[in-house]
């Protein structure tokens, strides 16, 4: 399921390092909602949760320290496959429209609205997608015990992709797995970036990306969204367009 979730802040600016803000708006709202009764299940220390989130700025313009928008209307989109998490987090938004939340230096985040956004589902054999929120992949380096960030310029993204996508396929339907090898990624419309993500510089990439596989892996593809830290703001897709290939 996927919501268009609509923000006001009360000044027309974000800190670079913007996915706090709003993670801790999500945050805000599971505190609420019900007393709190859903923030260990979601948002306990090392829990994962099904969802995948997206911001959208109106023409934002990108200085050394923040980001500057034209007007404080921000849209927040949100996804997940499992219907359990869904409406729990539809409910708890709704437990905190019209609240104040604060976020960063006297500035704070309002809900205004939120409704239900319609899904298209894949049945053809080839896909594009926008990656509305950016692709990050996370590569645990055992030497050294730290995290790599991979991005399409680096040399491994490919199998990173892979294996990352065989992962989730683990958890979303194993059935899906055999296609995995199989599935072919065009990601030359891809390019890297560099954003800031809780005080560190992280290698992603951003733009469209392309697949030809088996339909059901693809439409999970859809559902499921891309890569490692989903429920911290990156890897959601936008569906573009779909066709059939020889």
């Amino acid at each position: 399921m996927r919501y268009g979730i609509e923000l006001e802040l009360d000044k027309p600016e974000l800190p670079l390092d913007y996915h706090r803000s709003f993670i801790s708006f999500l945050k805000f709202a599971f505190e609420k909602y019900e007393k709190g009764r859903f923030f260990e299940e979601y948002y306990g220390v090392g829990k994962q949760k099904a969802i995948t989130f997206g911001v959208l700025f109106n023409k934002p313009y990108f200085g050394s320290q923040t980001i500057k928008l034209q007007n404080p209307q921000v849209k927040m989109i949100l996804s997940s496959h499992d219907p359990k998490t869904a409406f729990v987090y539809f409910n708890a938004l709704l437990e905190v429209k019209g609240e104040k939340h604060n976020i960063h230096r006297g500035n704070a985040l309002t809900l205004k609205g939120i409704r239900m956004e319609k899904e298209t589902n894949i049945h053809q054999n080839a896909v594009l997608f926008k990656m509305t929120s950016a692709l990050c992949l996370r590569q645990h380096e055992y030497k050294g015990n730290k995290d790599r960030y991979v991005s399409v310029d680096s040399k491994d993204f490919y199998d990173v992709l892979r294996k990352s996508i065989l992962e989730q396929c683990q958890d979303y339907d194993d059935r899906l797995k055999p296609f995995v090898p199989e599935l072919k990624i065009d990601a030359h419309r891809l390019r890297k970036t560099v954003v800031a993500f809780y005080g560190q510089k992280i290698e992603v990439s951003i733009g469209e990306i392309g697949f030809i596989g088996n339909p059901r892996l693809l439409d999970a593809i859809a559902k499921m969204n891309l890569g490692s830290r989903r429920g911290a703001g990156f890897g959601l897709l936008t569906y573009i367009d779909q066709w059939e290939v020889n």
